[in-house]
């Protein structure tokens, strides 16, 4: 490729990666929700939000470094740390420990992308970040109810 097209996919690259970071600072929750004073509508609907958010900010997030990765995996792990307040025990989850498992490792994995992100380690980061999509997908695989 010539130089001039290699420094515009550069550009191009990094103006992209940049359009994430309002997403991911938009979507910020201010604290944990005060389930307890929620319908279960309302805890529903944000059940949705908060998922809806981990997939905005998912995608593309292996183009991402530095802050913008940091912000990224951070809404990520503050969503997962929502989701727990969301789905109290007894909700209708069918194998209970072993759905708390998949948040406790989304949890986790979003940890390692920050860990890997503030060290500057991109294979590290990309590698926590599949684990995450991973946790995602087993999640929506096993407990996903059908939209109504």
């Amino acid at each position: 490729m010539p130089r001039g097209r290699t420094s515009m996919v550069i550009v191009c690259g990094l103006v992209a990666g940049l359009a994430l970071v309002p997403a991911v600072a938009d979507d910020a929750m201010t604290g944990p929700p005060d389930v307890a004073s929620m319908t279960v509508d309302e805890i529903i609907a944000l059940r949705v939000q908060t998922m809806r958010s981990n997939g905005r900010t998912l995608r593309g997030a292996n183009a991402l470094s530095g802050a913008e990765a940091i912000a990224a995996a951070e809404q990520v792990r503050n969503n997962a740390q929502t989701l727990h307040l969301l789905f109290p025990e007894g909700s209708n989850t069918g194998d209970w420990d072993s759905f708390v498992a998949i948040l406790d490792s989304l949890e986790a994995d979003a940890s390692a992308m920050i860990e890997a992100a503030e060290a500057g380690d991109p294979d590290a980061y990309v590698a926590a970040l599949r684990k995450v999509g991973m946790n995602c997908g087993t999640c929506h695989d096993t407990y996903r109810a059908e939209m109504q």
